[in-house]
């Protein structure tokens, strides 16, 4: 049972036209526990249910074009047990009443997809960077000094529950800096890449 919670990442996505897993544990219909998702028309979706069969009082959508399409975006979704936030850029964009206890549930825990019928489905068309899970509720002031590192510096506190920087740019294993070391394993052929949130590919490279 989970009493309050945070889901961080940056995602740079190629569509904004479809349902996609951003971080989940997650099988739809039969085993949602959470998940933060990408949803049509640029919307942003957090689910916190029992892990059981999908309730919709459960999910709550920021407004239609919260994202845009080609663009590193900061989203940060908090619970502190009486209210959901979601935070894009720093800047909250949207707040719901939620009470309850949160349970996760049997499915696995994935990212930049979700699962459906058992299986991995609902990937991601774009790039994710610096995903993280934390037992508490980060404050505003904390999401703001998350969003103003741009990706560059792990999540040290400690309530992390798994961080994954994605350095290792090589391989099929996916390291989790946290206490915890929940790695993970790469598949349907997700691919690594160089930059992420602070690169800036603007500056000269073999002359002008």
């Amino acid at each position: 049972s989970v009493r309050a919670f945070t889901l961080e990442c940056w995602v740079r996505p190629a569509r904004t036209d479809a349902w996609a897993g951003l971080i989940t544990q997650y099988d739809f219909p039969a085993a949602c526990g959470y998940g933060l998702f990408l949803g049509p028309n640029g919307m942003v979706s957090f689910y916190l249910g029992d892990g059981k069969a999908y309730d919709s009082a459960f999910r709550h959508d920021s407004p239609v074009r919260s994202l845009v399409q080609d663009r590193w975006q900061h989203i940060v979704a908090t619970w502190d047990g009486e209210q959901k936030t979601v935070w894009i850029d720093g800047k909250e964009a949207a707040r719901w009443p939620f009470r309850g206890i949160v349970a996760v549930g049997t499915t696995s825990l994935r990212l930049a997809a979700y699962g459906q019928g058992g299986l991995a489905d609902n990937f991601l068309d774009g790039d994710l960077a610096m995903p993280v899970i934390y037992s508490r509720a980060l404050s505003g002031a904390e999401v703001a000094g998350r969003f103003a590192e741009r990706g560059q510096k792990v999540a040290t506190d400690a309530a992390v529950l798994a961080c994954w920087p994605f350095a290792e740019e090589r391989g099929e294993r996916v390291a989790d800096v946290s206490r915890h070391k929940r790695e993970g394993r790469i598949i349907n052929h997700a691919t690594w890449m160089i930059g992420g949130p602070s690169f800036n590919a603007d500056v000269p490279r073999f002359g002008g």
